[in-house]
């Protein structure tokens, strides 16, 4: 019998999630020549009866379907703006909040306008710092350009200031800091503005029949592994269904689970079978966003849901940007499905190593201090449910990076510690749209 080894990912600070060491498991790999291969089906598949899983996991109310979309198109319409500190929705789910620097320009006023015009009801509140001085300083630190090594950064909602982790070691103690005995004055003096120091260092969220353990599909929410046609190397979790405008279809997933050319499997492992199926190659990474593409030749516009054994699947029905207080639901294939994870920073810069040293993401809080994502989610689905005359959509969001330094072994899903296995209720994500730009892929 074959042991699978897991492979060891080395950073500054540690990367959590992916195997720490290597492993052995007493499982069999599969191959060309042990374990039952199965091919993938081509047929799309029909929607179960239930209408909305996720309304027993979620914190806060549905965001209605108009409101959602009138504020997606409002934060797209701004996107990046110097003035823009943040777009979000209200807790009770009744407006648009938007925070802004200094005196409102033509592009605002537009913006608002077009909401406003689609029923939105719009709060223009002030942010007191600059808000590209704040992303600036926020990258600047995570680079070292105050001297102390940073893990991440990221810029308050209102703009009031910034978030900073500072590296830690393996063992929890801060890494030796280069230039100061002080670390913490060193930023605040660097950053000129005011800081609130977390200990949440970002490390990966992942070890870099049909069902959510043996995807015949083609679906997001996937249990993956990474396989070099001898060894596995790893799991992560597939996040939604994407197209190539020149042809091909595919999958996202997180760039931190493999180099381009790595090969992709389902694997039913976790419930003890010996069955497996090619999933494709990853083609294409955007180190910016810790995003890449399996390119599976085929997907569907699906997801799975409910819990990490979960035979239930739901659709997708488009893309938004994430908003501040925006409630996500998470479904990664060792957590399952959890919702109540409402973002509190849309701009958050951390370094994983490598060649993913400057990932521009997003984080979110657990409202109810579920652990949300842990170790195997990496690459998993973070998507948004929206209410409409006639039912629930899902729009996906975000795909699952990173969970802080040194999380605990407490988990949704699987559990804890087996494996080394870690969780947390603060999830770092990045934005399915800005994957989508980079690599010039498109959602099916």
């Amino acid at each position: 019998m074959r042991q699978t080894r897991l492979a060891t990912v080395s950073v500054a600070f540690a990367l959590l999630i992916a195997a720490a060491a290597p492993m052995s498991a007493n499982a069999a790999t599969p191959d060309d020549q042990q374990g039952l291969k199965v091919e993938a089906t081509s047929l799309s598949p029909a929607v179960p009866g239930a209408d909305a899983p996720e309304l027993d996991e979620l914190a806060l109310p549905v965001i209605p379907e108009g409101l959602l979309q009138a504020a997606n198109d409002l934060a797209l319409k701004l996107g990046d703006h110097a003035k823009l500190a943040s777009v979000g929705v209200s807790t009770d789910r009744t407006k648009i909040e938007v925070y802004w620097h200094g005196r409102r320009t033509a592009e605002l006023n537009g913006a608002v306008a077009a909401a406003k015009a689609a029923g939105a009801s719009v709060s223009i509140k002030a942010s007191t710092y600059s808000p590209e001085d704040l992303r600036t300083k926020a990258q600047q630190l995570v680079a070292g350009a105050a001297g102390v090594s940073v893990a991440s950064a990221g810029v308050l909602a209102d703009g009031s200031g910034l978030t900073v982790s500072l590296a830690r070691a393996d063992s929890g103690t801060r890494v030796a800091q280069r230039s100061s005995a002080n670390p913490e004055g060193t930023v605040s003096a660097f950053a000129d503005v005011p800081v609130t120091f977390k200990d949440d260092a970002p490390v990966t969220a992942a070890d870099p029949t049909p069902s959510r353990q043996l995807d015949l599909y083609r679906l997001g929410g996937a249990r993956i592994w990474r396989y070099n046609g001898l060894d596995v190397l790893g799991a992560c979790t597939s996040a939604f269904a994407v197209k190539n405008p020149s042809g091909g279809a595919g999958l996202l997933t997180a760039a931190h689970c493999g180099g381009s050319g790595s090969r992709w499997i389902a694997w039913d492992k976790e419930l003890g079978g010996t069955t497996w199926t090619n999933f494709g190659n990853i083609v294409a990474r955007s180190t910016q966003y810790d995003g890449a593409i399996i390119d599976t030749g085929s997907s569907f516009t699906y997801m799975w849901t409910s819990g990490w054994n979960s035979t239930v699947y739901t659709p997708i029905n488009g893309m938004v940007a994430p908003l501040v207080g925006q409630e996500l639901c998470y479904s990664g294939s060792y957590s399952g499905l959890v919702c109540g994870n409402i973002v509190t920073e849309k701009y958050t810069y951390y370094s994983l190593g490598g060649d993913l040293t400057n990932i521009k993401g997003i984080t979110t809080v657990n409202n109810a201090g579920v652990p949300a994502a842990g170790k195997g989610d990496s690459g998993g689905p973070g998507y948004v449910l929206s209410s409409t005359s006639t039912g629930f959509k899902r729009y996906a969001a975000t795909v699952i990076s990173a969970i802080p330094q040194n999380s605990p072994p407490t988990c949704s899903g699987l559990p804890g510690a087996e494996g080394g296995r870690v969780c947390s209720v603060t999830v770092f994500s990045t934005q399915v749209l800005d994957i989508l730009a980079d690599t010039g892929w498109v959602m099916q």
